[in-house]
């Protein structure tokens, strides 16, 4: 089937696969139908663990004011 493709594999379009014999047009639908579905199941899993992380990140205090005069800025040092 690359040999079909040539360089073009890189680069597969629906024009490019309409060219192709019908063998060779069976061959990629098959492979990306082998390929897709475990992506999906990769990507839940680590979906899982990243929100179960998220709930032993601590918590933190939001801010009442947007805004004071009174206060330096964060990050300086004025006594």
């Amino acid at each position: 089937m690359a040999a079909g493709l040539g360089s073009r594999l890189d680069s597969v379009t629906p024009e490019l696969l309409a060219q192709l014999p019908a063998a060779a047009r069976a061959a990629v639908a098959v492979a990306f139908a082998d390929a897709v579905p475990p992506l999906f199941g990769y990507t839940g899993a680590i979906l899982a663990v990243a929100f179960v992380l998220t709930l032993f990140l601590p918590e933190r205090r939001l801010r009442t004011t947007a805004y004071s005069e009174d206060l330096p800025p964060e990050g300086t040092s004025d006594a």
